[in-house]
């Protein structure tokens, strides 16, 4: 392969890079500006339809909080290892992307769910 197109290639990446950046953006731009009035109210969806609020949180919380990865400890040689964080945490964001409702009801349970540790 040649330096021309070593460079070609690298511009090329850089581009489909920037690409994506900006779509990424946009998608949080978007659904920074989501209202309720916005979504569908998924009266079809039994979640939505029969259960009480309550319950539904519930399954969210339950849901989208953070978890412990048992599957592996943290090695206690490490720089990053810290009393009392034996475990990887885990967060399971794929429920937010089933629809925009689903996504209003569930986005802020990551912040306040979420253990942040320095």
């Amino acid at each position: 392969m040649q330096f021309q197109d070593v460079n070609c290639i690298t511009e090329r990446s850089s581009r489909d890079h920037h690409a994506r950046q900006l779509a990424a953006e946009q998608k949080r731009h978007s659904l920074s500006q989501l209202t309720p009035s916005d979504c569908n109210p998924q009266l079809q969806s039994l979640l939505f339809s029969l259960l009480p609020l309550e319950i539904q949180n519930q399954i969210f919380e339950l849901t989208v909080s953070q978890h412990k990865d048992k599957t592996e400890l943290y090695p206690e040689n490490t720089y990053y290892y810290q009393l009392g964080y034996r475990y990887d945490k885990q967060i399971y964001t794929s429920l937010l992307q089933t629809c925009h409702h689903v996504y209003l009801e569930t986005n802020t349970i990551l912040m306040v769910s979420t253990t942040h540790s320095f």
